[in-house]
């Protein structure tokens, strides 16, 4: 009995104690967590972080630590660590309000309005008065549709929100965008503008400009602190990210330098600096950047997120089979660790999904995306691309309800009417296809896809002049869209109208000078034109723009040499090989001048003979290599070749010329004498024309 009782006795007090134990460490967890709390309500917030992250290490799935800590970090402008957190308590916690639109918060910031639509509405989902995600709904509406909802939501708040200035200030905010300048002034005149801040709240006051839809208010904020404060350095990673949603690369750099000057290692600014390069089409610089901060924080998921949109950037820049499957496969990886770390982070989803479809397993796409919309049914986006997914399965019928369930769950979607519209070009209904385009491209004036398809059709049936004006239509409604100026040169070009064609490029260059494609079509223009001189600044700012383009390159290399700069010409037809080793045209151009300028005959039959075997039926490339053969006198091969570029261009005098010259030294009199009078007779001027004249005059 005694023996019993012990035994009876000692596990009783193991399991109080075992309780004891866990009551005394959820305690120690809370009381971390209110000691944080306070430090937040005294504006302490790195001392709060420090305290939250204690939370999140004794227990990491906790939900409150994860969402304070998120939110924290938000008002530091740390966001890549907030938004690393924010995902988490999600996830641990799906109806967490205030997580959502701590989320919604972070796309604005981004200028994600789609994302932080979809966040908002799940909260208005189940709580259709709550205040703060009406403000988000309305500041993140930007179909019609959405904006009227977000409108008679507010309104028919009015007894909720009468105390709330920030819910006013969005519907004014509202009002404003919907261009309804009368219910904007009279909902302006019962409230004023947030009063000013004191200076630890500045980063706080630009968030909620940022939640009511005034991002011009919160860069000002945020540029005065940074201004008057050397040490704002939250104001300055907030700064700098709003600015380069914005546009404002160069701001977001100039802001960023001091920041990282002053802590190399600062994680948040490493990755923002990091997206700023990503924007300048710059992925080494970026990855760099990427590298180091997940050297000093290994575990957060948006690094991995952006270090495979480098290795995208790798993959469309590769000039090779082997350098795109490497960037893809890292791509992949990262995109996996990214999962891995937040096994709901929707970018990574999305864009594994999208990967996976182009890489031809469509199918693993549709699985995933369809699990995804499950568990967050508004989304959009992962609607769109699963109507893409099920379209490259050639699961017709389902795309086309997919897109048509986007336009249920998002009417007036513009990108839903534009895949309609891809669907039925499939389907050879091109009229209906051109309203669905239509459509799109006036839900969003700025979509730039639409309007290019929509052009690409008119143009296809022979309606040059509709395609213009629909275009010129288009930038009517969107004024400052550099792509739609560059659109319609290109159908100016199409049209043969070259002035107009010039004004629409040089217009899409100076609405967006970070754009190179605008610079490369004037240097094309130009070539065409034969205006060298002209052609050739365009195609050195395009590869000031883009460095390894090889477009630009190559009119760089062609424009010195016929201007005779025998040196600067060589050397750009070389920097476009170091970048694409394969590429037929450098290599015949740089041929060409090592043997016509330069007389490097064993230079020139190097890249003659690589042009050859990289494009074997250009006859243009078979003129070189035979031309430079007869000038090492190697009659026979050099006629084989000529011979057949004479067939395949028979206007080409230069070639003709070639051709009786090789037949003069075989012999054959009677065809060096029809190839050379083909030659002199052609009213167009070329190199040799004096010695084919010469020559047909002594075969005579």
């Amino acid at each position: 009995m005694t023996t019993r009782g012990a035994t009876a006795r000692s596990i009783l007090t193991a399991s109080a104690l075992a309780v004891l134990t866990g009551c005394s460490k959820g305690a120690e967890q809370q009381r971390t967590i209110a000691h944080a709390d306070t430090l937040v309500q005294q504006q302490k917030l790195p001392e709060a972080v420090a305290e939250y992250q204690k939370a999140v290490a004794s227990d990491a799935k906790d939900p409150q630590a994860n969402a304070r800590l998120g939110a924290a970090r938000l008002r530091l402008g740390q966001l890549t660590q907030a938004y690393q957190y924010l995902l988490k308590a999600k996830d641990l916690e799906p109806n967490n309000a205030d997580v959502r639109l701590d989320l919604a918060t972070y796309y604005l910031v981004g200028a994600k309005a789609d994302q932080a639509l979809e966040q908002a509405l799940a909260v208005l989902d189940k709580d259709p008065s709550n205040v703060r995600a009406l403000r988000l709904y309305a500041a993140s509406a930007s179909t019609r549709e959405d904006q009227a909802r977000a409108v008679k939501l507010l309104e028919g708040a009015k007894d909720k929100v009468a105390n709330d200035t920030a819910a006013h200030l969005a519907l004014v905010s509202l009002y404003l965008r919907k261009g309804d300048t009368a219910s904007a002034n009279r909902e302006r005149g019962g409230v004023s503008d947030f009063g000013p801040p004191t200076s630890d709240a500045r980063v706080s006051r630009a968030l909620e400009y940022l939640s009511v839809g005034r991002r011009d208010d919160a860069k000002r904020i945020l540029r005065d602190a940074v201004q008057t404060d050397p040490n704002a350095v939250s104001a300055a990673r907030l700064l700098a990210s709003i600015a380069m949603s914005d546009g404002g690369v160069d701001e977001a750099s100039k802001v960023l330098a001091p920041v990282l000057a002053k802590d190399a290692g600062d994680v948040d600014a490493l990755v923002a600096r990091s997206e700023v390069y990503l924007v300048q089409k710059r992925p080494a610089d970026a990855m760099q950047d990427l590298k180091s901060a997940l050297g000093r924080a290994p575990e957060l998921a948006p690094t991995h997120y952006d270090m495979a949109v480098a290795d995208l950037q790798r993959a469309n820049a590769a000039q090779s089979k082997p350098l795109l499957d490497s960037a893809l496969k890292s791509a992949n990886h990262e995109l996996q660790a990214a999962l891995k770390l937040a096994p709901n982070y929707p970018e990574a989803v999305l864009q594994l999904a999208a990967l996976r479809t182009q890489g031809g397993a469509a199918n693993d796409a549709i699985s995933d995306l369809e699990s995804f919309i499950q568990d967050n049914p508004r989304s959009t986006r992962a609607r769109a691309i699963l109507g893409s997914a099920l379209l490259s399965a050639g699961r017709i019928p389902e795309a086309d309800e997919a897109f048509h369930g986007l336009l249920r769950v998002s009417p007036g979607n513009a990108e839903a009417h534009y895949w309609i519209g891809m669907l039925r070009v499939r389907k050879g209904d091109r009229l209906e296809a051109k309203a669905e385009f239509d459509t799109a491209a006036t839900l969003a004036p700025t979509f730039f896809e639409p309007i290019n398809q929509l052009a690409l059709l008119e143009l296809a049936d022979g309606k040059g002049d509709a395609a213009a004006a629909r275009v010129k239509k288009q930038i009517d409604a969107a004024p400052t869209s550099a792509p739609l100026y560059d659109l319609l040169g290109l159908v100016n070009s199409a049209r043969n109208d070259v002035p107009g064609a010039e004004a629409a490029f040089l217009k899409a260059a100076q609405l967006d000078p970070r754009l190179a494609e605008p610079h490369l079509r004037l240097a094309d223009l130009y070539m065409n034109a034969g205006k060298y001189d002209d052609a050739l600044p365009q195609a050195l700012e395009t590869l000031r723009l883009d460095p390894n383009n090889t477009r630009a390159m190559m009119v760089v290399g062609t424009v010195y040499q016929q201007k005779g700069d025998a040196a600067k010409a060589r050397e750009a037809y070389q920097n476009l090989l170091k970048v694409s080793p394969r590429d037929a045209g450098a290599a015949n151009n740089l041929a060409v001048l090592l043997s016509e300028q330069l007389d490097d005959l064993d230079g020139a039959l190097k890249y003659a003979t690589l042009a050859q075997q990289v494009a074997p039926n250009d006859p243009h490339v078979a003129d070189t290599l035979g031309w430079i053969l007869f000038r090492r006198r190697s009659f026979d091969d050099a006629a084989k070749l000529l011979r057949g570029s004479a067939e395949r261009l028979p206007n080409s005098p230069s070639v003709h010329y070639h051709l009786g010259m090789v037949a003069q030294q075989l012999g054959d009199t009677a065809a060096a004498r029809q190839a050379l009078t083909k030659a002199v007779s052609s009213p167009t001027n070329f190199i040799g024309k004096d010695e084919a004249r010469k020559a047909l005059a002594q075969l005579k």
